[in-house]
């Protein structure tokens, strides 16, 4: 095991020594010189009003003031980058603190935003997006997958009481949760991670899409009988569906009979879907995130605070 060693380079700190002398020189001359007149003020000395100010000032025939909330950051804690976490609660800190959240047991998080031109944003202690985001996503995940589970349980609970014998109670529960569970996924799926993007998961397009999800299966599985060959015909218990290549009335009945049944399955389904998500609070996390994500777009998107022309 080989340990490296790290030396500073004394030129180079001599160099920095100098290079913090003459801007702590230009501070207090430009602090000793201001006018009561500017022809652009910048408000705001963190990243983008720093930027914004230099390009302004790049213009010899303009005046530009740049101005920063607290007092002055020629400290320990703002100009040494291993000490700029000791900045965090106190004077040079605004100290805002988001809305009590209650996924998150009615607590607030801290918003740390700095003063004296420290860069709006978060040391190591405060809570990473990133960590919050991936905390959040696994919840909607696990609750998305929480709820799926009772959508196979519900209409699989409600097969086993149709059968008075317990084995067969067994074999239909089983059955069912099976066939349950696996459309829920292939069918169910798609259509909640549409839906929840568009903001449109409620009670009402839980049940109807879960009566879809159920009876689509067995439509398709019957939709042949809606091409029959000509001059054939059919009957179900001595009930003729099929004249001559014509379905009967009876026939349409007993076409749309088992479809309603599976779908009500389905319906069932749905519900114990909604009731699932309601219960584990992802419908309320996923809206969170959508409106977290909105706002922290547009603080990207908008990062200049203001930059005000001359002020008579």
């Amino acid at each position: 095991m080989s340990s490296a060693r790290f030396e500073s380079d004394p030129e180079q700190d001599t160099h920095t020594a100098e290079f913090a002398e003459r801007v702590r020189a230009n501070q207090q001359k430009l602090t000793a010189e201001l006018k009561p007149h500017y022809d652009f003020i910048v408000c705001g000395s963190g990243s983008s009003g720093s930027v914004v100010a230099r390009r302004l000032a790049e213009n010899a025939e303009v005046s530009v003031l740049l101005l920063e909330a607290g007092g002055s950051d020629d400290m320990p804690s703002i100009m040494e980058a291993g000490q700029w976490p000791l900045n965090i609660g106190s004077e040079r800190d605004w100290a805002f603190m988001g809305q009590s959240n209650p996924h998150l047991n009615g607590r607030s998080i801290p918003l740390n935003m700095g003063k004296v031109g420290v860069p709006a944003g978060r040391s190591a202690m405060a809570p990473r997006p990133t960590a919050w985001w991936d905390e959040l996503r696994i919840q909607q995940i696990a609750g998305a997958a929480t709820a799926f589970l009772f959508a196979g349980l519900a209409p699989a609970l409600v097969m086993a009481a149709l059968w008075y014998t317990a084995k067969i109670a067994r074999t239909a529960f089983t059955f069912t949760f099976a066939i349950a569970l696996s459309l829920a996924v292939l069918l169910g799926l798609p259509l909640f991670m549409v839906f929840r993007s568009k903001g449109w998961i409620n009670v009402m397009s839980c049940v109807v899409f879960g009566f879809a999800v159920g009876a689509t299966p067995a439509g398709v599985l019957t939709w042949p009988m809606h091409h029959p060959e000509p001059h054939t015909s059919a009957s179900v218990d001595g009930v003729p569906t099929i004249i001559n290549g014509v379905i009967t009335a009876a026939g349409w009945v007993s076409y749309v009979k088992p479809l309603i049944y599976f779908g009500s399955l389905g319906a069932l389904g749905g519900f114990a879907f909604w009731v699932a998500l309601i219960w584990s609070g992802t419908v309320g996390k996923a809206a969170a995130a959508v409106d977290r994500s909105r706002t922290s777009g547009a603080e990207l998107r908008h990062p200049v605070r203001s930059a005000l022309p001359r002020a008579e």
